[in-house]
């Protein structure tokens, strides 16, 4: 009871309300539903609370101190634990706008997408290619999806 009174206070910073909304989950193996149900919040706002956990502590320490705000704190856990540090820092440090926060973090993960690996081949489809192009004196290439489906 005095833990969900503790919760229900209005100074808590997000860290804080956070921590202590896992510690009530964690101690009474209770669900999201039910903690929002104790401490009168919506589930999902529970869940967003709840998520601050997974930010790196960089991150968290800079919430805790006010440096960054919770809007900031959710556009960094999109982020890799690498980069979240970085990020969180540079919004601190800048002044930056959960805008544009959100901002760098998209345009990191759009730069982070185009450099991946591109997908191998299976070796079978590449010794299928392989027979087929002998076969007709011809380059072939076979792309399919998942479901099965080739071209």
């Amino acid at each position: 009871m005095g833990l969900i009174e503790n919760l229900q206070r209005e100074d808590l910073n997000p860290m804080e309300e956070a921590r202590g909304l896992l510690r009530l989950q964690k101690e009474f193996n209770i669900s999201q539903q039910d903690v929002a149900s104790a401490v009168g919040k919506s589930r999902s706002g529970v869940a967003n609370i709840l998520r601050l956990n997974n930010l790196c502590k960089e991150a968290q320490n800079l919430l805790e101190s006010s440096s960054i705000d919770m809007g900031h704190a959710r556009a960094l856990l999109t982020l890799p634990e690498g980069p979240q540090a970085s990020f969180a820092k540079q919004a601190a440090k800048n002044g930056w706008s959960v805008r544009q926060t959100e901002k760098a973090a998209q345009d990191y993960l759009s730069d982070s997408d185009k450099t991946k690996t591109p997908k191998r081949k299976d070796a079978n489809i590449s010794a299928l290619e392989e027979e087929i192009s002998n076969e007709l004196s011809l380059s072939v290439s076979i792309q399919h999806k998942k479901t099965g489906q080739a071209k």
